[in-house]
C-alpha cells in the first residue's frame, strides 16, 4: 500500500468506499495527526452511537501488548471494533536519536518546555540512559554533534527534566509482537489504528504495516531554516484557508501576520485562536489585525486554561493531549481537579442563566455581536441578582454565627466589618471582557444540569481516590475526562 500524504486522505476513503483497511498508521504533526484520526474514526464508525466501540490505549510500557489484547477481543455491541495506540513509541531507536533531539530543540525554541523534556526524556529511554548518566558534554557526544553544532538547547531541558522530577521510560515497546500480530490477522472488523510523531522507513515493521495497511504522513519539518519554515508557513495557510471556507470568511495579510507572531508555527494553537477570532467577528466577513490584538492579548495561553477550554468544549482528545501535557510538567493533579472542579461550577451558572427568565434572549448558534447586544445586558442583571443573593446570605450567616463564648467582644460589638462578596460565581464580574462569557455561555450549552451536577460528583470522587490511596494520578484523571467528556446528550436546549 503506498504512502498516502494527509492531504489525500479524503480521496482515499472515498475510493475504499465501505471496504475499509483494517491496520492505519498516522505519523507526523501532533496536530494533523489527531484531524486525520478524527477523519478515519468518522469513516469507520460514522454514527455517534458505535463510538462505545473505539477503544484508545495511550503511551506506557506495555501499549503493544494491552491494544493487541483489546483488537483481538470480540465485543457484544454490533459493528466495528477500533482500538487506536496514541503517541505510540514503537519505532523509537538509536537511529532516530537526531529526529528526538530536533524536536526538543524545536520545543525549547517555541517556549514549550514540557514538549521538550518529553522528547528529551523519550530520547535518554531510546540510549538507555537515566538523567543522572548525563551531562551536557556527555549528551552532545551521544547525539554525534559536531563541534560547530549548536548545544545550548541541551542543558536547560535537562536541568528542567530534573527539576520537574521527569522520568525514563523503561524501554520500547515490542514491535517483533506487533509484526507477528499483524501478520496473523486481527478478527472480521476489527481495526487498529497507531498514531506516532516518529517512524523509521527503514524498520522491518514499517514496510510490514505499508504492506498490510495504510500509513498516512502528516510530517511537518520543524527545523528553522528558510525552506523549512516555508514548508511550516504553508501548511498554516492551507489549514488556515480550510477554517476560514467553512465559515465563509476571509483574513487580510495583516491579520494573518499578527496572529502567526502570537502562535508561531502551533499548529493545534494557530487553528484554535483563528476558531476564536471567527466567533469574535460574528457575521463580519473579514478578519482584521485589531480583531486578533481584541481576542489574543496573551501570546501564550496557560496549559490550564487549554485544558479546561477543551474540557468544557466537551472536546476529549484535545484535553487528554494538554492533560498528559500537564502531568508531564510540574503541575499536581489536585491542581487540576481544582482547575476542572472550578470550571464546572462556572458552567453550572451559565447553565443557570441559559434556563433562567434572564437567558431568553440566548439562542444557540447566536454570533458574537448579537450576544454582546442582547445578552450581555441581561448577563449583567443575572449578576445584580446573584451578587444581592450572595449578599443576603452572608449577612443572614454572619448573624447567627457563634462568637466564642456566645458573646460578642465591645470591639466587634462596636465596629461591625463590612465583608465583601464572593464574586468568582459571576459570570461577568467588573468590566470583564464580554468574548470569555460568550464562550461560557457557549459551552453550557453542551450540558444539561444534571450532567454538570454528575460531573462535579465525579470531581469529587476523582479527589478522594487521589488523596486516600496510591493510585496512578494520570490514570484517574484521564478515566474522568473521559466519562465527563465522552457522554454528550444531543439537543441541548
Amino acid at each position: 500500500m503506498p504512502v498516502i500524504d494527509y492531504q489525500n486522505l479524503s480521496r482515499h476513503l472515498r475510493s475504499a468506499g465501505k471496504t475499509l483497511d483494517t491496520l492505519w498508521l498516522i505519523h507526523g504533526e501532533e496536530f494533523l495527526r489527531a484531524q486525520i484520526l478524527d477523519a478515519v474514526l468518522a469513516a469507520l464508525l460514522p454514527d455517534p452511537s458505535d463510538r462505545m466501540n473505539y477503544e484508545p490505549v495511550g503511551p506506557d510500557d506495555d501499549q503493544v501488548l494491552v491494544a493487541l489484547e483489546k483488537v483481538n477481543t470480540y465485543t457484544f455491541l454490533p459493528g466495528r471494533k477500533v482500538v487506536a495506540m496514541l503517541d505510540c513509541r514503537i519505532f523509537d531507536s538509536p537511529k532516530n536519536t537526531s529526529n528526538l533531539a530536533a524536536k526538543a530543540r524545536a520545543a525549547l525554541a517555541g517556549d514549550d518546555l514540557t514538549s521538550a523534556g518529553r522528547h528529551f526524556i523519550r530520547l535518554l529511554g531510546v540510549l538507555n540512559l537515566s538523567l543522572d548518566d548525563v551531562s551536557g558534554k556527555e549528551c552532545r557526544q551521544l547525539l554525534k554533534l559536531g563541534p560547530e553544532a549548536d548545544d545550548r538547547w541541551i542543558d536547560p531541558v535537562l536541568n528542567y527534566c530534573r527539576e520537574t522530577g521527569m522520568t525514563v521510560p523503561a524501554g520500547t515497546d515490542h514491535p517483533q509482537v506487533l509484526e507477528d500480530a499483524i501478520k496473523h490477522g486481527f478478527p472480521e472488523k476489527h481495526h487498529l489504528i497507531i498514531t506516532t510523531d516518529l517512524i523509521d522507513r527503514r524498520r522491518r515493521l514499517y514496510k510490514v504495516i505499508g504492506e498490510y495497511g495504510v500509513v498516512v504522513d502528516c510530517t511537518v519539518p520543524q527545523g528553522s531554516r528558510k525552506a523549512e519554515k516555508t514548508v511550516q508557513e504553508a501548511v498554516l495557510k492551507e489549514r488556515m484557508a480550510v477554517i476560514l471556507k467553512k465559515h465563509d470568511k476571509q483574513m487580510n495579510p495583516a491579520a494573518y501576520r499578527a496572529l502567526y507572531e502570537k502562535t508561531g508555527f502551533q499548529l493545534r494553537s494557530f487553528c484554535g485562536n483563528l476558531e476564536k477570532l471567527v466567533d469574535y467577528v460574528g457575521d463580519r466577513n473579514r478578519i482584521k489585525a485589531a480583531d486578533v490584538e481584541a481576542v489574543l492579548s496573551r501570546s501564550r495561553q496557560d496549559p490550564v486554561f487549554e485544558l479546561t477550554s477543551a474540557f468544557s468544549e466537551r472536546n476529549l482528545e484535545t484535553a487528554l493531549f494538554y492533560l498528559k501535557s500537564m502531568l508531564a510538567g510540574d503541575l499536581h493533579p489536585l491542581q487540576i481537579i481544582a482547575a476542572l472542579s472550578n470550571q464546572v461550577r462556572k458552567l453550572m451558572v451559565a447553565r443557570e442563566f441559559i434556563e433562567s427568565s434572564h437567558g431568553r434572549g440566548w439562542r444557540a448558534g447566536m454570533g458574537f455581536p448579537d450576544f454582546r447586544r442582547v445578552v450581555m445586558p441581561a448577563i449583567r442583571a443575572y449578576d445584580d441578582e446573584l451578587r444581592q443573593m450572595l449578599s443576603d446570605w452572608e449577612n443572614a450567616l454572619g448573624d447567627k454565627l457563634p462568637h466564642g463564648n456566645g458573646k460578642r467582644s465591645a470591639k466587634a460589638k462596636g465596629k461591625k466589618k463590612k465583608k465583601s462578596t464572593d464574586t468568582r460565581l459571576l459570570l461577568s464580574p467588573g468590566t470583564a471582557n464580554p468574548f470569555p462569557v460568550f464562550k461560557t455561555i457557549q459551552n453550557a450549552q453542551r450540558f444539561t444540569l444534571i450532567e454538570l451536577i454528575e460531573a462535579l460528583e465525579r470531581l469529587y470522587e476523582a479527589d478522594w481516590r487521589l488523596k486516600t490511596g496510591d493510585r496512578n494520578p494520570e490514570l484517574v484523571l484521564s478515566n474522568l475526562i473521559i466519562r465527563i467528556c465522552r457522554q454528550e446528550r444531543t439537543g441541548n436546549k
